[in-house]
């Protein structure tokens, strides 16, 4: 690619990036200044009334098993495994950029939840959960995990054999994580969507950072 088709493409995701970090910002405050409206209240009790509905033994089976990868120690398996092929494979910066982005976006989260302190719904739990609510913490970390994942594996390779089952998977498995926090009754749907918002946030800045990192990192070599 000549340098001012390069110049161009990079100019024009950077453009992307910042579009979507200030939508998901803005999500994420509306849904903060939403949570003792009436109009929140209404769209999340919608929601959860729809999705206990359908409650069974079998689904409630599953989606525990699916919420337990959510958890810090579900994470850090995952982070474990992953990194370790990522090493076998050379791809150091992208292992350094999963262990960072998923680890301190775990902290960003309960920063979060203590600056707002939303208490969780008292509908159904069909688990117990300690500590707040709002951002949901594993749709967040669902979101930073395998949204991580996704922008690595673009990196690492052009065949769309692979790219498209990765981002089905992993794409996935983030719905279902949030869908899983909502039927197990441990949070609102507006938690959710606020993890998914933070989330969203948190992996934008950091990959714009690697990047920028990996960039710094070519012109050195010059």
């Amino acid at each position: 690619m000549p340098w001012n088709g390069r110049v161009q493409f990079r100019a024009g995701r950077l453009l992307v990036s910042i579009i979507l970090l200030a939508g998901l910002t803005y999500l994420f405050i509306d849904l903060a200044r939403g949570i003792d409206g009436d109009s929140l209240y209404r769209f999340d009790m919608g929601i959860i009334q729809v999705v206990q509905g359908s409650i069974n033994d079998l689904s409630t089976k599953l989606l525990l098993l699916l919420t337990s990868l959510g958890s810090v120690k579900g994470n850090m398996v995952l982070v474990i495994l992953f990194s370790i092929w990522f090493i076998w494979k050379k791809h150091y910066l992208s292992t350094a950029f999963l262990v960072f982005v998923t680890l301190s976006g775990g902290f960003v989260n309960r920063y979060l939840k203590w600056i707002i302190q939303r208490e969780r719904p008292s509908l159904n739990p069909l688990v117990v959960e300690n500590g707040f609510s709002f951002p949901s913490g594993h749709s967040m970390s669902s979101f930073i995990l395998y949204g991580a994942l996704i922008i690595i594996a673009t990196r690492m390779t052009k065949n769309w054999s692979i790219r498209i089952p990765v981002y089905l998977v992993c794409g996935m498995m983030i719905l279902l994580m949030g869908y899983s926090r909502i039927y197990l009754g441990v949070h609102y749907p507006s938690d959710v969507l606020a993890g998914y918002a933070a989330g969203g946030v948190w992996l934008i800045v950091s990959a714009e950072v690697f990047k920028y990192v990996e960039y710094l990192g070519r012109r050195k070599k010059r």
